[in-house]
């Protein structure tokens, strides 16, 4: 009810939380009639009619308890206003007192006047109905006359005699003194005490003084029936102007909440008796002495009972008179201006208050509940106030009475003053000539004016458009302010700060070293933001921790540069990358002198190194500056190699001799074994690869010779190239413990086609898991037979990938024959050899004669894979026949496989997904699938995205 008079003070619309959408207003229209905004009714008129129908269903439905016995009219009056003003500003908790004084009033009618529950007093009087229809039928039927129960003048207690004793209306004069007794004594049939005993026996002929009771209470049909017609003129009407889409307002919607919420108050308090000013004096008479025996001692069976009249308690019988008299003639002379403030202690059970705060929710949604009824209706929203003196300077445009907009003001159309001419070549005479030359002089003066206008309403419009960018501007600015980010832990801007990018990244090389002095990235960029960030960034000792060196011509680096990193860095590890960017023509020139301080810097941190790579030409001169780290590489653990050239020094590097904690190498064509001076046991990790593109692979002498120099290898990745050779053997390469090798081999032209199978023939590792390999030279020179051998001596092998581009089919299931212990197989197929591989693999000659037998997962590759050489239908065909039959024909694979299912086969498609799924839907129709999109046998089939320019068939069991 305080949103309602806030909202008339205001002159505002209040939602109070209400989702009401927002229309297309007016932005001019007047403040004072924005919140009484409709068709046909003024706003005094809805102002006075919310205020008169709150205002009544407030007053007739507060039921005031009794102040007290001989109580003022001041004091009454004061409780009711108190009463009514609570109710006014916050109707729940009315609703709330009515709701549990209701459950009371039950709860004394039942306990004082022995009634029964209320469903065994709705059964009784169902079927007291019942007998009286009935005998009613008989008597007609019958022809005898209609006999009328009589009232024997008993009454039992109702609803009504408990609220009247709830709230104060009964007094007791015990002795010739009046006490308001306590409701619990009452109520408890098991408290003997003498004036509750003599009271509840008293209180049971309550209901023979009803005449008495209903005289004093104040309310009458006239009072509820004018507040239920406001009301329910009020609904009406409201009703009837939203069917006849005319305006409903906030401020009835709000009064209508209350109304509702008024009328659960008034519900419970029906039974209530209105506004009683003075309680009903029963007099209780109590025998003071007691029966006593023959010891002095009252008998057991009257002990702490008290000695009641012959007859009940009689009440007085003068209801009219006084409650003053009456005291009067209890105590004279006492009692005759005292007054005794009523206050009932009776307090709700606890099952009284779980259905108390139930059914005050469901009334409270209910109540709230109507506020959605408005969720389509049309609310106009207040207008910010307009520049008075621009409407007043442009009285064409606005409205001057109530400021609206008019679209089409002082638009009208002009009578032309010779419409007879208008479309014909006629000469005007002169009478036309000076009327035409009137109007046009009305019109361009009347231009004019709409120029000017038109200036005076840009000059605003750009005002406007300029104090909004310096607002926004100013939001910008001070809304950082508030940034999470500023609120953050400095320890946890330094942990964010460590897993950040350490540089710029370059694609010079294969290096994955980031430029770490670039200063637009790294930790040079995070120490530029701002102050807090620079000082955490200082403090953070991993966000150094890279340092990428470039020996350049043009590039003077600075040690002042290179020792901040280092001084940073702290004590952590470091990843160390020197790349060479100079020619022979360079180093000859001693332009690589001016960079030798930063090495020998560099190298007095070699404690700290965890990786370090080195780009350098194969001179003595670089590793002579590096001298210095001889020894103290403690922390190595990856160490890279690459001469940027061959050269005719091949310096012997002699600095990583003590490295126990090395376990990765990773060298260039241009490096051997025997130029690197390490502790090669401990070495698990090796890679031979191509640091540029325009690299040569390294030859196959040099990677035999690191195979035999590493014992210990579990992982390999070898790019060698056979040259022409006259003589060439290869001793036995037995390595235990290497469970990785991914071979790229490549063959010069006239190379020996010998020196491949020599080299299949050398290796002996029983415990290989994974081997890849690929080749693009002639199959001639591969020796798929010693390869094919290779492969059957891995009896642990368990994935394996065979990319020949130039191999037959027979030479791929030759050495796919020897592979019966692979799960996981990757093929890459020429258009020749992928029909009768497929075809092989689908349907062996026996099932004893079964291919991979415990082949789980197959990758096929199409070569070469490119947009030119797309898999015709009829390959799409026998990859979908090989994945069905490999998924479902389990009864022809061996007993002794483990994983005879095939759970995922993948073909590598060169076009796009959406061509993909075309073709695949095209080839299974073809097929005879009615429906293209299922398989007829237990799995999914998918086009994943793949390369940047093809995709990938997968086709999983289920």
């Amino acid at each position: 009810m305080l949103a309602i008079v806030f909202s008339l003070l205001s002159g505002c619309e209040l939602s109070l939380g209400a989702p009401f959408p927002a229309p297309s207003i007016d932005l001019l229209a007047p403040r004072d009639e924005i919140l009484f905004a409709t068709n046909y009714r003024s706003t005094p008129e809805i102002i006075w009619t919310c205020l008169i129908t709150t205002f009544l269903c407030t007053w007739v439905s507060m039921h005031p308890d009794i102040v007290g016995y001989n109580s003022t009219r001041w004091q009454r009056l004061r409780a009711r206003i108190t009463m009514f003003l609570v109710a006014f500003s916050a109707p729940e908790i009315p609703l709330l007192a009515a709701l549990r004084e209701w459950m009371l009033a039950n709860y004394i009618a039942d306990k004082i006047g022995k009634r029964e529950g209320i469903r065994r007093r709705i059964v009784q009087r169902m079927r007291n109905l019942f007998a009286a229809i009935l005998r009613e039928r008989l008597a007609k039927k019958m022809g005898l006359e209609r006999t009328v129960d009589r009232d024997d003048g008993s009454h039992s207690w109702a609803t009504v005699h408990g609220h009247f004793l709830l709230m104060g209306g009964v007094i007791f004069s015990v002795d010739g003194q009046l006490q308001y007794l306590e409701l619990e004594g009452l109520l408890d049939e098991g408290d003997n005490r003498e004036p509750y005993v003599a009271a509840r026996a008293a209180l049971q002929s309550l209901p023979d003084r009803d005449m008495e009771i209903f005289d004093r209470s104040k309310g009458d049909v006239v009072t509820k029936g004018l507040t239920l017609l406001q009301t329910t003129w009020f609904i009406v009407q409201l009703g009837v102007r939203k069917m006849q889409n005319i305006n409903v307002t906030l401020l009835e919607i709000l009064t209508l909440a209350y109304a509702v919420m008024t009328l659960f108050v008034y519900i419970f308090w029906w039974d209530k008796p209105l506004n009683v000013q003075s309680p009903i004096v029963i007099n209780l008479t109590l025998v003071e002495s007691k029966a006593v025996d023959s010891l002095g001692s009252p008998p057991d069976e009257l002990e702490n009972q008290p000695v009641l009249p012959a007859s009940p308690p009689r009440m007085s019988n003068e209801g009219s008179d006084p409650p003053s008299q009456m005291s009067l003639e209890a105590r004279p002379g006492k009692a005759k201006n005292v007054f005794l403030r009523y206050r009932h202690d009776l307090e709700p059970t606890h099952r009284m208050n779980v259905i108390a705060f139930v059914v005050l929710l469901a009334l409270l949604g209910i109540s709230g509940g109507i506020y959605y009824i408005a969720w389509e209706f049309t609310f106009p929203l207040p207008a910010p106030p307009a520049d008075q003196s621009l409407l007043q300077s442009m009285p064409a445009l606005f409205c001057p009475s109530c400021k609206f907009e008019l679209i089409g003001s002082g638009s009208e159309d002009r009578v032309p003053p010779a419409p007879q001419l208008l479309g014909t070549n006629e000469v005007p005479s002169s009478t036309e000539a000076r009327a035409i030359r009137q109007c046009l002089s009305d019109v361009e003066e009347e231009i004019e004016q709409l120029e000017s206008h038109i200036l005076q309403m840009q000059a605003v419009l750009n005002g406007l458009k300029s104090r909004h960018k310096k607002l926004k501007s100013f939001a910008h600015e001070h809304r950082g302010l508030l940034s999470p980010l500023r609120r953050i832990f400095p320890e946890l801007l330094s942990e964010i700060f460590s897993w950040c990018p350490k540089g710029a990244p370059t694609h010079q090389t294969n290096l994955k070293i980031p430029d770490s002095f670039d200063p637009l990235h790294g930790p040079l960029l995070l120490s530029q933001i701002c102050r807090s960030w620079r000082s955490a960034a200082i403090t953070t000792p991993k966000l150094w921790t890279t340092i990428r060196l470039v020996v350049q011509p043009r590039f003077k680096l600075r040690v002042e540069i290179l020792d901040l990193f280092l001084s940073r860095s702290g004590d952590c590890d470091l990843t160390v990358g020197v790349i060479d960017d100079l020619d022979v023509s360079d180093v000859a020139t001693g332009q690589s002198s001016s960079h030798m301080p930063e090495l020998r810097l560099l190298a007095r941190e070699a404690h700290r190194w965890k990786s370090a790579i080195f780009y350098l030409p194969p001179y003595r001169i670089y590793w002579d500056a590096l001298s210095e780290a001889k020894g103290k590489t403690n922390r190595l653990h990856h160490l890279g190699v690459y001469h940027s050239h061959g050269g005719l020094e091949a310096p012997v590097v002699d600095i990583f001799a003590n490295s126990p904690q090395l376990a990765s190498l990773s060298f260039n064509s241009h490096v051997s074994m025997s130029g690197l001076l390490i502790d090669k046991s401990t070495v698990t990790h090796f890679r031979y690869e191509k640091v540029t593109r325009f690299m040569p692979f390294t030859p196959l002498e040099l990677c035999v010779e690191v195979l035999q120099n590493l014992p210990n290898l579990e992982h390999c990745v070898l790019d060698c190239i056979v040259r022409p050779s006259t003589s060439w053997s290869i001793d036995d390469i037995a390595m235990d413990r290497l469970r990785h090798l991914d071979i790229k081999i490549e063959f010069e032209s006239g190379a020996n086609q010998d020196q491949a199978s020599a080299f299949w023939k050398a290796l002996h590792l029983p415990n290989l898991s994974f081997l890849q390999v690929e080749s693009t030279s002639p199959a001639s020179f591969f020796g798929h037979i010693p390869f094919a051998h290779f492969v059957g001596r891995c009896r642990k092998l368990r994935e394996l990938g065979i990319v020949l581009q130039s191999a037959h089919a027979e030479q791929l299931l030759a050495i796919i024959q020897y592979a019966a212990t692979i799960t996981s197989l990757s093929l890459g197929l020429g258009r020749e050899s992928f029909l009768q591989v497929l075809s092989s693999l689908t349907r062996p000659k026996s099932p004893s004669q079964r291919l991979l037998p415990g082949l789980r997962v197959l990758r096929v590759y199409p070569i070469p894979l490119r947009t030119e050489h797309v898999p015709s239908d009829e390959f799409l065909a026998a990859f979908v026949q090989l994945a069905q039959r490999r998924m479902t024909k389990a009864s022809l694979i061996t007993k002794d496989s483990k994983n005879a299912l095939l759970d995922t086969a993948l073909l590598h498609y060169p076009l796009d997904v959406e061509a993909a799924a075309e073709a695949v839907k095209a080839c299974l129709h073809t097929m005879g699938l009615k429906n293209p999109g299922v398989l007829t046998f237990p799995a999914q089939l998918y086009c994943l995205r793949g390369s940047p320019n093809g995709s990938v068939i997968k086709i999983q069991r289920s």
